[in-house]
Order: C-alpha cells, then sequence, then structure tokens
C-alpha cells in the first residue's frame, strides 16, 4: 500500500497521471458498451475501435478453425473509462482514478506466469470516494467473457479490502467459487521487483472480500480466474486504515480471425472494408481494410463469438454479407467471402445509314455505256448494201404485181 501510494502521490505532483472522474450510474447496466479495442493489425490493417478486436471473416465456403490458440495480453485502460481486454467499460466513484505503469506483475508471479510479465502495461488506480466513503467501481463487458480466458488481479490489499460481485450471461449472480480465486502473493517478492514486501491478503469466501492485513505494506495481492461467463464485474473498495489505494490488472487470452476476399474476375472495390460485430449484430466498432491481394485480419480479439461484415459495393453481389467467427477457443482462418462482379452495360446497335435516293434527273438520265461494258457483236462478215436495195425493190415489185392480179380476178367475177 505504502509504495502505491507514494506512486499515486508522485504522479499527481508531476501531472503524469491522467485522473478519471467518472461518476457511477445506478446499477451495472450504466456502463453498457464495448471497450477501446486493442491494436490496429492484420493483413489488411485492421484497424481497432471500440470494443474487443476485429475479425476478418469473409466467404461463401465458411470459416476453417486455425491450429494456434493465439497469445496472451493485458488490458490497456482508457481515460475515458474503457478496457480493452477483455473489451468492457468502466464507472467508478473513486476519487482521483488514474491507469498508470510503473508497478509490475513480474513473470515470476502467479499472474505472471499465466499471462506474462506486466512490465510496460497499465493498471488502473483506485481509492476510496469523497469523505473516504467506500468506492464502487463496475466493469461492463461488451460481451459475456468466455470461461476460463481471462483473469482479474487486485494488487496493494493491505489496510483496505475488495468485495467482489460479478453477473453472468444470464444475468444471475456469479458464485463466490465460480469467480474462480486462485491464490494470494506478494507482487515485490519477485526478482527485480523495485519493492520489498510478503504481506499476503486473505480471501473470505463467504463474503467474497479480499481483506489486508491492516498495516500499510507493498505488494499485496491476489488474483482470480472466473469459470463461468461474466457480464459485468464490480468491486467495492472500503478503507481500513488510512487512504489507501489498490490496482486492477486484467490479462488474457487472445485470438484472431482472418480471411481473404476474391472476385469472379474483376478487381476488388478500393477499398474494401470488413467489419467485426458481435453475434446480435452490433457493431464493435473495429474494421479491417483488405490488402491488395483481398486477405485481411483482426488481430488481437477477446475471445468470444463474433461476425464479419461486409460493406455494401455499387455493382458488386457478394455470395454472402455476413459471416459467423467463433474464436473462443482458437483463432479462426479461411473466413473468405466471394463478390460477384459487375455486369457490363450492353449498348444498342446503331442502324446502318440509308442511301440517298436518286434524283428525278437521274432517273431519267439513260447511262451510256462504257467501251468496257458494251457487248460485243457477232462477226458476220461483211454487208452489201447495193444488194440489199435491189432486194428491197424486187419484193415491192412482186408485191404489186399479186395486188394488181387479185384485183382482175375479182373484177371478171
Amino acid at each position: 500500500m505504502g509504495m502505491a501510494r507514494t506512486w499515486l502521490l508522485r504522479a499527481l505532483a508531476a501531472g503524469a497521471a491522467t485522473a478519471l472522474v467518472l461518476p457511477l450510474a445506478a446499477g451495472p447496466a450504466a456502463a453498457a458498451g464495448g471497450g477501446t479495442g486493442g491494436a490496429t493489425s492484420g493483413t489488411g490493417g485492421a484497424t481497432s475501435g471500440t470494443g474487443a478486436g476485429t475479425g476478418g471473416a469473409t466467404s461463401g465456403t465458411g470459416a476453417g478453425t486455425g491450429g494456434a490458440t493465439g497469445g496472451n495480453g493485458y488490458g490497456r485502460w482508457g481515460v475515458n473509462g474503457t478496457l480493452s481486454l477483455p473489451a468492457a467499460s468502466f464507472v467508478t466513484t473513486s476519487t482521483n482514478p488514474s491507469t498508470p505503469t510503473s508497478a509490475v506483475l513480474g513473470a515470476q508471479t502467479p499472474f505472471g506466469a499465466v499471462y506474462g510479465s506486466s512490465k510496460g502495461q497499465s493498471y488502473l488506480l483506485l481509492q476510496t470516494a469523497a469523505g473516504r466513503a467506500p468506492s464502487n467501481t463496475v466493469l461492463t463487458f461488451a460481451a459475456p467473457t468466455v470461461a476460463g480466458s481471462w483473469g482479474f488481479a487486485l494488487g496493494d490489499v493491505d489496510a483496505d479490502q475488495v468485495t467482489v460481485s460479478a453477473t453472468g450471461a444470464d444475468g444471475r449472480a456469479v458464485t463466490a467459487e465460480e469467480l474462480g480465486w486462485q491464490g494470494a502473493f506478494n507482487y515485490c517478492a519477485a526478482p527485480a521487483s523495485g519493492c520489498v514486501g510478503t504481506d499476503l491478503p486473505l480471501w473470505d469466501p463467504a463474503t467474497a472480500t479480499l481483506t489486508g492485513n491492516g498495516p500499510d505494506t507493498n505488494g499485496a495481492s491476489g488474483w482470480f480466474r472466473p469459470t463461468v461467463p461474466v457480464r459485468s464485474l464490480t468491486l467495492r473498495f472500503t478503507a481500513q486504515s488510512g487512504s489507501p489505494v489498490y490496482q486492477l490488472w486484467t490479462a488474457g487470452r487472445t485470438a484472431a480471425v482472418s480471411g481473404r476476399l476474391t472476385t469472379t474476375g474483376c478487381g476488388l472495390p478500393d477499398p474494401t472494408v470488413l467489419h467485426l460485430r458481435h453475434p446480435d449484430g452490433t457493431d464493435t466498432g473495429l474494421t479491417s481494410t483488405a490488402a491488395p491481394d483481398g486477405s485481411y485480419s483482426f488481430s488481437p480479439v477477446t475471445p468470444g463469438r463474433y461476425q464479419v461484415a461486409l460493406d455494401e459495393y455499387a455493382g458488386y453481389t457478394p455470395d454472402v454479407r455476413t459471416l459467423d467467427a467463433d474464436v473462443s477457443e482458437r483463432n479462426v482462418e479461411q473466413v473468405d467471402f466471394r463478390l460477384q462482379c459487375p455486369r457490363e452495360e450492353v449498348l444498342p446497335s446503331s442502324s446502318p445509314t440509308p442511301s440517298p435516293s436518286p434524283t428525278s434527273a437521274s432517273r431519267s438520265a439513260t447511262p451510256t455505256p462504257s467501251s468496257a461494258t458494251r457487248p460485243e457483236l457477232a462477226d458476220t462478215g461483211a454487208v452489201d448494201l447495193g444488194a440489199l436495195l435491189a432486194g428491197g425493190a424486187t419484193l415491192t415489185a412482186a408485191g404489186g404485181t399479186l395486188l394488181l392480179t387479185t384485183r382482175r380476178r375479182r373484177a371478171r367475177s
């Protein structure tokens, strides 16, 4: 307790600690909403936002289960009342809450042995409410946590006590046994801790209260790993003597969702954006933009169930617009989408231009055949004009004689 209070006073004096003046609304429901999501990462540059990480899914073929279970990470506390892992929002009546990084749960501590060292990671530093009245801090998770996937540690519990309560996914009260008490430890006892302490707090399952031994000491801690899904967590802090403070860390297993977008032969829309949603369709606030080759990823994300949704793009028709991704136990890969390409527009064919009608002058004109097209006459030999004339005279005379003879015969009869 002494070292924790020294850290707080130094931070406030130097202006290094960020104050979180967050009035506590009535009941855990007041803290609804997701926390600020985890790191920006992923093949397509996943962008973290409000909520827990992003899951990249896409595909008419469905999601494949990855072989890895992901790593571990510590929750990051936001000055606006958010937590990244597990994704949550929080409210508190503590005076001068802050998010320092100076106290460390080393890898040799029981908590650090599971989740790694907390060096460089923030924690929530809390104390009593105004007038040394008990303070209440409520965490509401964006979605019920996965049992066994996360834990929380309470540090510097010596001249004070913390009562722990929680609600499950179905809204019922979580029992003290289900809170998953793991044991007490003193982080100052770890090598290179930078502090000295051996004091241990006591856990009373009957009242679900972690109580310090009374004197102001250093590093007295205890940790939990809930064995059931948790929707909200409430910590009630009461001073026994002096002006104590306590610390809160969260850590857990992380997961990743990845996939690829393909088309039926055209390029992808630019950009192609995917969204990570909760199973009920509400948005986590996390997005991922597909890389030029269509790959995308959401990592790290809090273990749980998600939906990956694809934006609408004019002309493109996806085989499916939303896919499920369950990373409760392990990473999920091959959450792939396929887009039908836009149809090409068929332009109407143009009608041939009619030839102009011929004019009357051209219709009446008699074309003169050229020598090239004039038909050749058969060669019948030379023509004797005199013979033709003599023959014509003979025929004429014969006709006259015949006519005269006919008339004489008629006259005699």
